[in-house]
Formats: C-alpha cells, sequence, structure tokens
C-alpha cells in the first residue's frame, strides 16, 4: 500500500497533514473555536431564541383602571343536533364550574350558556344589542363570545380547557 502511495506522490501529503494536524498552535486554536461555538449556542439557546420566538405573555400595558372591579360574561352557544357542540359541552362546564364568578384581574367573569333552536329570542337579544351593531353574526355551533364592556371578543380556537382558560386569562 505504501508503494502505490509513494508512486502517487501522496506520501508527502499525508506526512504534511499528519505533522499541521498535531501542531500545537493549530491544537490550542482548534480548542478556542470549539469553546467559542459551544458558549455560543449556549448564549442562543437561553438568550436570543426565547425573544426570537416568545411564549404568550399578556399585554397589560393600557390597563387604567386597575383599581375597579368589571364584570365580563361568556356566552356560549350551542344547538343538541351539532356533534361539535355535544362534544364542547363537557369542556364548557368544566371551564363553567372552575371560573363562574370568580374574579380575574379585577373582572368578575359570568357564564351564559344559550341553546340557539330553544332559545331564540335570547340569540336574537344578543345578536342585535352586540353582533350586528359590529358587523359580526353567529355563524355556526359551538360559538363562543365574550362580552367585556363595549369589547365583543369571539372565541376562534376548537374549545379545549388549555385553550379557553388562556382565551379567558388573556382576555381579562
Amino acid at each position: 500500500m505504501s508503494n502505490i502511495l509513494n508512486a502517487r506522490g501522496f506520501t508527502g501529503t499525508l506526512d504534511k497533514a499528519k505533522e499541521f494536524l498535531l501542531n500545537k498552535n493549530f491544537l490550542i486554536v482548534m480548542v478556542i473555536v470549539a469553546i467559542f461555538l459551544g458558549v455560543a449556542f449556549y448564549v442562543y439557546n437561553t438568550y436570543v431564541a426565547p425573544r426570537i420566538n416568545p411564549d404568550f405573555v399578556a399585554n397589560r400595558e393600557f390597563d387604567d383602571d386597575e383599581g375597579s372591579v368589571k364584570d365580563a360574561t361568556l356566552y356560549f352557544f350551542s344547538v343538541d343536533w351539532c356533534p361539535y357542540s355535544k362534544k364542547a359541552m363537557p369542556i364548557w362546564k368544566k371551564i363553567k364550574s372552575k371560573f363562574n364568578g370568580k374574579e380575574i384581574n379585577n373582572t368578575t367573569l359570568n357564564f351564559v350558556e344559550i341553546d340557539g333552536e330553544k332559545e331564540e329570542i335570547e340569540l336574537e337579544k344578543f345578536e342585535n344589542e352586540y353582533l350586528i351593531p359590529n358587523d359580526k353574526k353567529i355563524d355556526g355551533y359551538p360559538s363562543i363570545w365574550m362580552v367585556k364592556g363595549d369589547q365583543v371578543i369571539e372565541f376562534y380556537a376548537k374549545p379545549d380547557e388549555n385553550s379557553l382558560t388562556e382565551f379567558i386569562n388573556s382576555m381579562l
């Protein structure tokens, strides 16, 4: 094998490569580069990455009336024949038992359930009072809306315990 390498002129190249890799200065530079890369990786993961893609943080910058207690109402619109309404009802009841009448960030939260077929008068009253003036409407079931002062906020996500809890905490 060494004869083949000698014939092709690789022996000198291999010796130079070995000499270069075993050079103390080269090893010191490589260790310093490795340490620098390790520190850079740690700093990026600890400080930079969380700022680039932060978890949700509620903005409390413009809360003017910190001391006053307000009311908010969370409305749940459903119908008996809808499979999605049937699936969301246990989640709604669990969230309702957890938060109904509780004060969250100086706001008392109340819950109202309205059956879209059995309670058409209440449904129309809600739409006329809150949705039509804001060019909104209930276009499917289940539908969850929060009324807080003059704000009417629709819950757009699939109803589950975590997303509803996050919605409540972020809107109040």
